[in-house]
């Protein structure tokens, strides 16, 4: 199985971006996606729950839950699981509903790189009505896809 790093040409990154920077037009919710190669290394029980420790991990690792409104929002995919993952935290907790996050992990399994670009903008379109730019809006996190090789 390739790394994620060796599946996203710059291109592929670019296009990326520029769909998380389009989102963060109308939302202060920061959304970062997240490709992971795994999320466990399954030789110990407590790795059966991978997808959620390594998706808890990831929302430490690239400071989601440091957003001064609380509205981080990880798109997680795990390749050797063949999943996908949203998790919200602090303000954005209970203001979508789990069929809102079902939505956009649907768009993200359509295909890996035009997958993410629409569950980007599916993201964005959900958070909009809940977390709207504000006029003091700054960019707290990177417009960037994380890897995780």
């Amino acid at each position: 199985m390739k790394r994620p790093s060796e599946l996203f040409s710059e291109a592929d990154r670019r296009t990326i971006a520029q769909a998380i920077e389009k989102a963060g037009l109308n939302t202060s919710g920061e959304i970062v996606p997240v490709v992971a190669a795994a999320s466990g290394r399954y030789d110990r029980a407590e790795d059966v729950f991978g997808l959620c420790l390594a998706l808890a991990h990831a929302f430490r690792q690239f400071r989601l839950g440091r957003t001064s409104s609380g509205t981080g929002i990880p798109v997680y995919v795990s390749l050797l699981e063949h999943r996908v993952r949203v998790e919200s935290g602090g303000a954005i907790t209970g203001k979508l509903s789990p069929r809102d996050w079902e939505e956009v992990c649907a768009a993200a399994v359509d295909g890996l790189k035009e997958g993410l670009v629409r569950a980007i903008e599916t993201a964005g379109r959900l958070l909009a009505p809940h977390f709207p730019i504000l006029p003091d809006d700054r960019n707290e996190l990177k417009n960037e896809l994380c890897l995780i090789d």
